[in-house]
Order: structure tokens, then C-alpha cells, then sequence
């Protein structure tokens, strides 16, 4: 079973996309907070 960590990504070659992808991870984290807000209200 897929973690979240390999879940249709391939693994990172360079610290450049180990961050590009903890941004994307947070990133997607914010914007489904806000939706959901958003969509409660």
C-alpha cells in the first residue's frame, strides 16, 4: 500500500526537489484547510 510520501511521485534526485515537493505537500495542506472553511461556512 502507498504512503504519502510515494504516492504517484517518484523519489526526489535533489534537494532543490525535496523542497519543491514539502512546499507542494504544505501548500496543498492550506489551500484544502481554507476550502473547507470556506465551503462550512
Amino acid at each position: 500500500m502507498p504512503t504519502w510520501s510515494n504516492y504517484m511521485l517518484m523519489d526526489a534526485t535533489s534537494p532543490l526537489m525535496e523542497y519543491l515537493m514539502l512546499f507542494h505537500d504544505y501548500t496543498m495542506l492550506i489551500l484544502l484547510s481554507i476550502l473547507m472553511m470556506v465551503a462550512y461556512i
